[in-house]
């Protein structure tokens, strides 16, 4: 029974180059130099021709065991930095399946040594099976000389083959958000075209993803990168993207703010109708029916709107909010009067007298602006709804 396994050590660094660069190679077509094959029993690791890939050279393992192991010549690495180890490993025809596990130590030893990656090689009773390609990623606590580690186990005869190591440096993707500007704010109701730009000097971009808060929006996999933002709550936004190449590294752009007012410009906690700013006895964005809802500037002092003759078919339709299927809203209401009213409020998706009724509030004389009354309520469906409010 045999094993055979090629690894490849990839270096993937935030530098930009022009090309990819080889800073590490051995392809062990001759006796490995500096390399440590360390044997419970005399030649279980050696070197040996017509037994790498294409029939070159390379190590063959006759035994696997917890205390033989494979340990690479020195590497350069640098903390901070993301590193991808690529190799390729298989089994021969029928033999038993064999764990092998991969880690980085600063000492040619398996002791003490930072494992990375382990996985069962895959099998086949009747065929020879094909090359399966690993590619686990690691950083390292600081800057040093690292060496990696290669060790098999599982009882049972087999042999395996290792053949060359190259460590290279490779380039990320570039992002930027070109729209909206950092720091732009919108009213509700706007839908944003967001866009970005995207390269990647030693390949190509395989796509750009746009997210909003952490939540992925959507992505685009060709030039212009864009996405049709619509339906956006009122609320402050961090939009970033994330550009992935051929390679498949990842770079995450800058973050830019974005808000998103209520209808009528306002921001806060709750949607905030500020009457004052009406004029000629109207509500801007505002329905009103049969005209006997108005402006008052001069209420106890208080800027707000007035019903003077109460009719059933008498509403106010507030501009429209943006709600969403399985949230709890609270409708806050300061009022006062001069008796007693049982206005009632609905919620429907027009400005329309109807939909689905929240509550009936009982108002009168003694509120004075002063007393907040609270109802919650939920909607069945994601959508623009407006306040209806029907004497």
């Amino acid at each position: 029974m045999r094993t055979f396994i090629v690894f490849i050590l990839v270096f993937n660094s935030l530098f930009a180059l022009a090309q990819p660069q080889i800073i590490f190679q051995d392809t062990l077509g001759s006796q490995p130099v500096g390399w440590k094959l360390r044997n419970s029993t005399p030649h279980d690791w050696r070197w040996y021709n017509n037994v790498g890939v294409g029939n070159g050279g390379g190590l063959r393992m006759k035994l696997p065991n917890d205390s033989n192991y494979v340990a690479t010549s020195a590497v350069n690495l640098v903390a901070g930095q993301t590193y991808t180890l690529s190799f390729k490993a298989r089994m021969d025809e029928g033999s038993t399946s064999r764990l092998v596990s991969v880690g980085y130590n600063e000492q040619q030893s398996w002791g003490g040594t930072s494992f990375i990656f382990s996985a069962q090689l895959p099998t086949d009773s009747y065929n020879t099976p094909p090359f399966t390609e690993y590619n686990p990623t690691f950083t390292v606590p600081q800057d040093g000389v690292y060496f990696f580690i290669f060790n098999f186990t599982q009882n049972g005869y087999a042999f395996t083959y290792m053949d060359e190591i190259v460590i290279e440096r490779t380039i990320f993707p570039q992002t930027t958000i070109t729209f909206p500007a950092q720091n732009a704010s919108y009213n509700e109701g706007t839908d944003l075209t967001l866009t970005a730009s995207a390269s990647d000097s030693d390949g190509s971009v395989a796509k750009v993803e746009f997210f909003a808060n952490g939540v992925k929006l959507g992505e685009d996999l060709t030039a212009p990168y864009e996405y049709q933002w619509i339906n956006i709550l009122p609320k402050d936004y961090q939009l970033i993207t994330k550009a992935t190449d051929n390679r498949g590294n990842v770079t995450t752009s800058e973050i830019v703010n974005v808000r998103m007012n209520f209808r009528d410009g306002s921001f806060g906690k709750y949607v905030h109708w500020d009457f004052d700013k009406s004029t000629n006895n109207q509500f801007d964005y505002w329905t009103l029916k049969n005209g006997d809802f108005k402006t008052r500037t001069g209420w106890r002092n208080t800027p707000c709107f007035e019903i003077f003759s109460a009719y059933s078919n008498n509403f106010a339709a507030s501009p429209g909010v943006y709600l969403r299927a399985g949230e709890t809203y609270k409708l806050e209401l300061l009022s006062d009067c001069s008796g007693t009213k049982n206005p009632r409020f609905y919620v429907n998706t027009s400005q329309e007298l109807g939909g689905m009724l929240i509550d009936t509030i009982r108002i009168t004389s003694n509120d004075n602006f002063n007393l907040v009354k609270t109802k919650t309520f939920s909607v069945s469906a994601n959508g623009t709804y407006y306040l209806i409010i029907n004497y």
